[in-house]
């Protein structure tokens, strides 16, 4: 199931209609091809981790307004979004597909 704020479609939507309806098709090289991590729930629930630093200009200053809600921060990992964005296939070996 996705959980997209950002879409108009069902929520949450199954994955198929996600990426049929909101991702759609493109044609591209087969080195610009998307991919996707699917990691289970209750590890990103448990592992996850932002200090928003990634919505940050070099300054310092915000890009956007950041969001009134608490940042995600599971504090046996610290700051790690940038995992989470890896398609290295070395990262969360253990646990995504």
């Amino acid at each position: 199931m996705i959980y997209d704020l950002d879409t108009t479609l069902d929520f949450p939507c199954d994955f198929c209609t996600y990426v049929t309806d909101a991702i759609r098709k493109l044609e591209l090289k087969e080195q610009y091809q998307r991919y996707f991590r699917v990691i289970p729930a209750e590890k990103y629930l448990l592992e996850f981790s932002s200090d928003r630093r990634h919505m940050r200009r070099p300054d310092g200053t915000w890009m956007v307004e950041q969001p009134s809600w608490p940042c995600i921060f599971a504090s046996s990992t610290g700051h790690n979004i940038e995992q989470f964005w890896s398609m290295d296939p070395e990262i969360f070996s253990d646990w995504s597909t």
